[in-house]
C-alpha cells in the first residue's frame, strides 16, 4: 500500500513537472516567436530607412541639376543683354552717321 501511494505520488509529481516544462517550453517558444517578430520589424525598419535614404539623395540631385540649370539659364540671359546692348550701340552709331549724312546734304545744298 505505502508502495502504491509512493508511486502515485512520483507520477503526480512528475506528471506535474512535464506539463511545467512543458508549459516553460511554450513560454520560451511564445518568447522566440516574438524576438523573431522583433528581427523582422527591424530589417523592414532597416529597409523603409534605406529607401528613405535614397529618396533624399535624389532629391539632392535633382537639387543639384536645377541650380546648374539656373545657372546656365543666367549666363544665356547676361550674354542676351551683352549682345542687346552692343545691338544698341551700333544702332546709336548709325543715327549718328544719318544725322551728319544729313547735316552734310543740308550745308552742300546751300552752297
Amino acid at each position: 500500500m505505502l508502495q502504491g501511494l509512493l508511486s502515485l505520488l512520483t507520477i503526480t509529481l512528475l506528471w506535474k513537472g512535464g506539463r511545467r516544462q512543458k508549459a516553460e517550453g511554450r513560454r520560451q517558444e511564445a518568447g522566440g516567436r516574438r524576438q523573431e517578430a522583433e528581427g523582422r520589424r527591424q530589417e523592414a525598419e532597416g529597409r523603409r530607412q534605406e529607401a528613405e535614404g535614397r529618396r533624399q539623395e535624389a532629391g539632392g540631385r535633382r537639387q543639384e541639376s536645377g541650380g546648374r540649370r539656373q545657372e546656365e539659364e543666367g549666363r544665356r540671359q547676361k550674354a542676351g543683354g551683352r549682345r542687346q546692348e552692343a545691338r544698341g550701340r551700333r544702332q546709336e552709331e548709325e543715327g549718328r552717321r544719318q544725322e551728319g549724312r544729313k547735316l552734310v546734304s543740308k550745308l552742300l545744298y546751300l552752297f
